[in-house]
């Protein structure tokens, strides 16, 4: 059974708006917006590293992979149209959501909020620990991926405007 991509766009759609940290939402549909503070790292169209022995407060990839190297800090991370690998011996303190693409946690990483990878895959490394709930979702209907679906919705969105993170909205 082949679903209509109308049937499958917009519930795609929803899903990815949100996950992802943007104000898109309201106004104009095709304008995306990144909202960043400081000590939060934020790349599109390309890959980002967070460097070993650093640390980030938000990591936020628009199309590229996410790698939180040995040693390194995050406190959540994001990658929509990317996977995201955290590095034996580096931590994230809070979320690691992937949509689009695998999360990875190699033995003695952590993650000590929810491990979330919507059409792709979770997969923990023994040795490795999530203290939050393991879910992934990849969904295959004949020709319909779900994987497939998220990164055509992802890659046809426009270059986000990155802005400053509102006061209130900051821990």
């Amino acid at each position: 059974m082949r679903l209509p991509p109308a049937c499958t766009a917009l519930p795609l759609a929803a899903a990815l708006a949100l996950a992802l940290p943007t104000s898109a939402r309201a106004g104009d549909p095709d304008h995306c917006t990144i909202e960043a503070g400081p000590g939060d790292l934020v790349a599109q169209d390309r890959d980002l590293t967070v460097p070993a022995g650093s640390t980030a407060r938000e990591v936020v990839v628009l199309r590229g992979d996410v790698v939180v190297a040995r040693g390194a800090t995050v406190e959540k991370v994001v990658a929509a149209g990317g996977s995201v690998t955290v590095r034996a011996g580096a931590v994230v303190r809070g979320d690691a959501v992937v949509v689009g693409g695998d999360l990875v946690v190699e033995g003695d990483a952590r993650v000590e909020g929810d491990a979330v990878a919507l059409g792709g895959q979770v997969r923990l490394a023994p040795g490795s620990a999530v203290k939050g709930d393991v879910t992934a979702v990849a969904l295959r209907l004949g020709e319909a991926d779900l994987k497939r679906a998220f990164n055509d919705v992802i890659g046809k969105m426009g270059r986000c405007e990155v802005v400053s993170k509102p006061e209130a909205a900051r821990p």
